[in-house]
């Protein structure tokens, strides 16, 4: 490999603060942001496969390099999911890379800002 690869990194975070700067974004505007950083998900993981198409080896990564591409690629398949069936939930959501064991609980009053506070899960 000579080149680097294209991952649209700088301008993915711009598209993002654009919407994560604002105070009370619309519901419009939140969709479009995450098909915007889908799009740019989609493109990174696309190039990783073709990278591995061309002979590349994911035996050269680190087992937490090969990890983080497990959980961001199932991570990515449940956003794509939600987005595309316009929904919020969905069964066993990842809500950290770094711990994919973690998962969410919702406190706060109704009509308010939520507040999540991460429970981690028991595994025997």
């Amino acid at each position: 490999m000579h080149k680097k690869p294209i991952t649209h990194r700088q301008t993915a975070r711009k598209e993002y603060l654009k919407v994560a700067k604002k105070r009370r974004p619309t519901c419009k505007e939140i969709r479009k942001a995450i098909k915007k950083q889908l799009k740019y998900v989609s493109k990174n993981l696309k190039t990783i496969d073709l990278l591995i198409k061309k002979g590349a080896s994911l035996e050269s990564l680190s087992n937490r390099q090969y990890r983080t591409l497990l959980v961001v690629s199932e991570v990515y398949r449940q956003q794509q999911y939600m987005w595309e069936n316009k929904k919020q939930q969905i069964e066993s959501r990842i809500v950290s890379i770094n711990k994919p064991n973690v998962r969410s609980i919702v406190r706060g009053k109704a009509g308010k800002i939520q507040n999540l506070v991460l429970n981690c899960l028991q595994v025997a």
